[in-house]
């Protein structure tokens, strides 16, 4: 606000913000609120669907990198969902005489 031709209260400040944290390829996500922004030093986690397992390093990083955020894997092919049970296509039953 301004006051007899003075501005008051404090100066604004930025913040270092990253873009949404990359997606795993498949099977998985960031465990993240539903939107940024993703400030400087934010962690991000990753899970998958219930029949996968995580592999890999987790959680990834918002870094500064000359006065811009991004994350410290970019494209975080470092995490990987793989399938941890197998399930059956079908049954063979015998057949009653």
């Amino acid at each position: 606000t301004a006051a007899a031709g003075a501005w008051s209260g404090a100066a604004p400040t930025c913040i270092k913000a990253c873009p949404d944290p990359p997606a795993i390829q498949a099977n998985g996500a960031p465990n993240v609120p539903a939107a940024g922004p993703y400030n400087f030093n934010a962690e991000v986690a990753y899970s998958c669907v219930a029949t996968h397992a995580l592999q890999g390093t987790t959680p990834n990083v918002c870094e500064d990198k000359n006065g811009v955020g991004t994350w410290k894997s970019a494209a975080n092919t470092n995490v990987l969902c793989y399938i941890t049970e197998t399930y059956p296509v079908f049954k063979i039953y015998p057949k009653n005489r």
